[in-house]
Parts: structure tokens; sequence; C-alpha cells
């Protein structure tokens, strides 16, 4: 469970936390990268969280449903969730890769992943 607290933690630094009142919603933004986070209908983009699958997705929205926490998850380009995140109260990203393009967005925060551009394949199964 040594996942749980940095995950609490990234998701709590990357709202925009601007507005003095308690917010009424949370909204998060996760991008399409399976198997962490992925459509549940294979699309580019969901806007519920019931269509929001993935190993990172399950674990956020069990701690913001535990946390009791309204809130509402899409899936939809980086971009789009970083410039809402920078830009609405209330608004963060989860669950993202980290590239070199991104650098300059990611002081103060850890990536779930990191993008190396390498192409992995299942090992070969012993010859028997």
């Amino acid at each position: 469970m040594g996942f749980i607290p940095p995950l609490v933690l990234a998701l709590l630094a990357l709202v925009n936390t601007s507005a003095v009142a308690a917010p009424e919603r949370l909204y998060v933004y996760t991008e399409n990268g399976p198997p962490y986070n992925m459509s549940t209908q294979g699309r580019a983009f969901e806007h519920s969280a019931d269509q929001i699958d993935g190993i990172c997705a399950e674990r956020a929205k069990a701690v913001i449903e535990q946390a009791g926490i309204d809130y509402v998850m899409k899936l939809r380009n980086w971009d789009y969730g970083y410039n809402r995140a920078q830009t609405k109260v209330n608004h963060g990203i989860i669950c993202t890769t980290y590239t070199e393009a991104r650098a300059p967005c990611s002081s103060g925060w850890a990536p779930w992943r990191r993008s190396s551009g390498r192409f992995l394949r299942p090992r070969a199964a012993p010859s028997r």
C-alpha cells in the first residue's frame, strides 16, 4: 500500500487551489496509456469515470472515493488536461507519462511512468 500516499500527494499537488472556498467538485484528467489508464470501450476519449479503467485510474478512483470527494474523471489528451489544470480551479492531471517534452512542466511531482521510446515484448517461453 506504499503507492497510495504518493498518489494522494501527487493528486493534491496537481490541483489548482487558488480559490479560498472548499471545492464543490474535483475534475481530474488522465491520458490513454494502457495498462495504467484506458477506455473500457476502446475509445481515445472518455467523459465518465465508469468508462475509464486501468491500474492507476482504479487506484486514483479508490483514493478519491475513500476521501469522500465528489469528482469527475475524464480520459483526454495530456495537453488538454494540463491546460485545464493550469487555468481552472479544482482541476488536475493524474497518472501521466513523463517525457522530455513535458519535463519543464513536471517540477514538484513524480511521474507514474517514463516513456523510453522502446518496444517491449514478452520473453520467449523456455524450450522444453
